[in-house]
């Protein structure tokens, strides 16, 4: 009797024990709301992008190079950086004294042919009457038929003559009106001239003016072949310049090249024997923040979920399986006032935030993990306090 007493007397006591120790853990355990960052699951449409490269360049340009074949370049009647109109006179030529040559010379030529003109008519009329004394003397057929083949071929030879002479004299009509209109250049669009470069100084196949339209930037770049098979020409897309920060142009694609392009620096984390194809992007918007020349990133959105549920990345905590070394992501989830972890899904990442694609519904309330003061599950929050 006195054994089952003791028996009885120490389960208690291990009760007792097991009790406190929980309110003691339970205690330990509870966390004030205020000492929480709590976030609220959203839905939000999402889109995953394709960054590209690019540069910045004008839709429109007019190059102009010296034209030898005019002239010497009299004068260049702009500066870099002025700002010129569509008809504005950009370079003139002096007056060539070799044109001048070359009209009388042509001329010559014409009145040279106009002779055999003549000469031809007298020997063609030559010809007609010895056909005619041949057929009164009732001269053999063969004899007949050679002085006839004889007038045939001079007529030939008359009609090419005057052929050339025609050709000469549209010749002389070009020539006399570049000696009494000099060659000049006039601008094809409004813009800036770029660059200008002096007639004596420019290399060979250097161009004397550069002159870039002031309607509008064109972006013009590459994508690899990997996201070649994801963009389409009239996609919409999101430019953002290097140097200029929180800031950014819509635009679309007008232009998608199937021709590989040689490029210089390789897209970072490729190997160098992927393709590149070009495209272009046109603005729609003005952008006089924006520089010729200047490099950008092209986001293309390729895959767009609606109504999907977003979270911040930072609150995605994940475990590695050693077994398989396959990663786990989970959330703590505020499920009935306690915390919890909560495996999810995952699919989309952009600057957005993270699709969960199972494992949470928009309006779940989650807990940021706080590394100095981190929450495990079983922690019991308020409910009442509202997420930030």
């Amino acid at each position: 009797m006195k054994k089952r007493i003791a028996i009885l007397i120490g389960v208690l006591i291990v009760l007792a024990v097991i009790g406190t120790n929980t309110y003691i853990v339970s205690e330990e355990q509870a966390v004030e709301p205020e000492e929480l960052e709590i976030i609220t699951v959203e839905e939000v449409d999402i889109y995953e992008s394709i960054i590209a490269n690019g540069r910045v360049e004008p839709r429109d340009e007019q190059s102009v190079y010296e034209e030898p074949q005019y002239g010497e370049v009299e004068d260049i009647h702009v500066e870099e950086g002025e700002s010129v109109e569509e008809g504005d006179l950009l370079v003139s030529y002096e007056e060539d004294e070799e044109i001048a040559r070359q009209v009388v010379s042509i001329q010559n030529s014409i009145d040279r042919l106009h002779l055999e003109v003549e000469q031809q008519d007298r020997q063609i009329s030559n010809a007609e009457t010895r056909i005619a004394n041949a057929q009164n003397n009732n001269e053999p057929d063969e004899v007949i038929e050679q002085y006839e083949q004889e007038r045939d071929d001079l007529l030939f030879q008359q009609q090419l003559t005057e052929q050339e002479i025609s050709e000469q004299e549209e010749e002389l009509v070009y020539y006399e009106d570049r000696e009494n209109d000099p060659h000049e250049v006039y601008s094809d669009l409004n813009g800036l001239v770029q660059e200008r470069n002096e007639s004596s100084e420019a290399a060979e196949g250097e161009r004397l003016l550069h002159v870039v339209a002031d309607n509008g930037w064109d972006i013009n770049g590459t994508v690899s072949e990997y996201d070649l098979v994801h963009v389409e020409e009239e996609q919409e897309v999101t430019v953002e310049a290097n140097v200029i920060n929180d800031q950014e142009w819509l635009g679309t694609i007008t232009d998608l090249g199937t021709t590989p392009v040689e490029v210089d620096d390789h897209l970072e984390g490729e190997e160098e024997n992927v393709t590149s194809y070009p495209f272009t992007v046109q603005l729609e918007e003005e952008a006089p923040e924006l520089v010729y020349g200047f490099h950008v990133n092209v986001l293309i959105d390729v895959e767009t979920a609606t109504a999907a549920t977003v979270i911040p990345a930072e609150v995605i905590e994940t475990e590695t399986n050693l077994e398989d070394n396959t990663e786990t992501e989970y959330v703590y989830l505020i499920e009935d006032g306690v915390i919890v972890r909560q495996g999810i899904d995952t699919g989309i990442r952009n600057e957005q935030g993270v699709q969960v694609v199972a494992g949470l519904e928009p309006g779940d309330l989650i807990v940021v993990q706080d590394e100095e003061n981190p929450v495990m599950s079983g922690m019991e929050v308020d409910q009442d306090d509202s997420a930030e």
